[in-house]
């Protein structure tokens, strides 16, 4: 069974996105360069996440081509792109962003390296997957809903 994982680089807020539309669970993967090396980076943090048996869909941005296209064909891992300019095809991306930017980022003071960036995106998606029920997951957090999915699935997949 193959899960669908849409994926954005958001290079305003430096951040690389892997996102299961149907746990709401999240890989963000912080860089200060937008480049297709950096995509390949977060597409690899997502793949030892979610796995390699998953659809990664993009938008089709510079950062998803070179080397994270060539990467992704070699380890045989589907990707598709949504069409340009077109945030509606990626609703729960747009959702994730907009959500991070009011729960975590607008509270972060001073300017911060890309470690310390990436430690405080770590600690915020731990709790926003770890302690957060949604509504569209059974009043499960994300976290229990991938659990319960891959204790059922052929698959397995760390969720450390």
């Amino acid at each position: 069974m193959a899960r669908n994982i849409n994926f954005l680089l958001k290079c305003a807020t430096l951040t690389v996105q892997g996102i299961t539309q149907f746990a709401k669970q999240s890989v963000i993967h912080v860089s200060n360069t937008c480049t297709s090396a950096s995509g390949k980076i977060a597409y690899q943090k997502a793949v030892a996440r979610f796995g390699r048996d998953a659809v990664y869909v993009n938008d089709n941005g510079g950062e998803n081509q070179g080397k994270a296209e060539l990467w992704l064909r070699s380890e045989n891992i589907t990707q598709l792109g949504t069409r340009p300019r077109t945030p509606k095809d990626k609703p729960c991306v747009e959702r994730m962003i907009g959500t991070l930017q009011t729960e975590c980022l607008d509270y972060l003071i001073g300017p911060m390296s890309v470690s310390e960036l990436q430690a405080e995106i770590d600690s915020w998606l731990k709790k926003y997957h770890s302690y957060r029920p949604h509504e569209s997951l059974g009043f499960l957090t994300p976290h229990e809903f991938l659990n319960n999915f891959m204790s059922h699935s052929s698959t397995a997949v760390s969720l450390s």
